[in-house]
């Protein structure tokens, strides 16, 4: 059965330990941009933001040459 209405916000709370190791990845060279990137959503997501808005590609920023 399909569910229906607004979703449920999910918090997510980090230990110290798991958001040093996050914070770790997330500022890696030598790991893989995938498991960075994931790193950083988690982080964000555990800051308050959305999924959506912590995934999304427009939320990284870049520089413009």
């Amino acid at each position: 059965m399909a569910r229906i209405g607004r979703p449920q916000e999910r918090i997510l709370c980090l230990s110290e330990g798991e958001r040093e190791e996050l914070e770790r990845i997330s500022r890696s060279h030598s790991a893989p941009h995938s498991v960075v990137r994931r790193a950083q959503i988690v982080l964000a997501s555990a800051d308050g933001e959305t999924i959506e808005a912590a995934g999304s590609p427009l939320s990284q920023q870049r520089l413009e040459f």
